[in-house]
């Protein structure tokens, strides 16, 4: 039986680069928060709440249009990221909304 070895350079994790551009668009109180939130995200230690400060700047950047941030995550998914548990119930209320806007149509006809 032969023995491989194989030698593979390990890096540290690092957190996915986080696209800031959309950070101008806020007012100067929520692009500070942002940047602050942000900055601060290397230093969280437990997965769930650097989870919870990346959810809420979704939110932030959506600024609470579902269909954007449905629209995101779609991209992102077929991008082959795995999309959070915040990013399926967009989803999910994506086709909740779309599932009803049918309806309507269907009744209006």
């Amino acid at each position: 039986m032969a023995v491989v070895n194989e030698e593979r350079e390990i890096k540290p994790w690092e957190p996915k680069a986080i696209d800031r551009l959309w950070i101008h668009r806020c007012d100067p109180l929520t692009r500070k928060i942002v940047n602050a939130a942000l900055n601060a995200l290397p230093q969280v230690a437990a997965e769930h709440n650097r989870n919870e400060i990346l959810e809420a700047v979704k939110a932030i950047e959506f600024n609470g249009s579902i269909g954007d941030w449905g629209a995101d995550a779609v991209k992102r998914g077929r991008a082959g990221e795995v999309l959070s548990a915040a990013d399926w119930n967009v989803l999910a209320e994506c086709a909740k909304a779309m599932s009803e806007a049918e309806a309507r149509e269907k009744d209006a006809r």
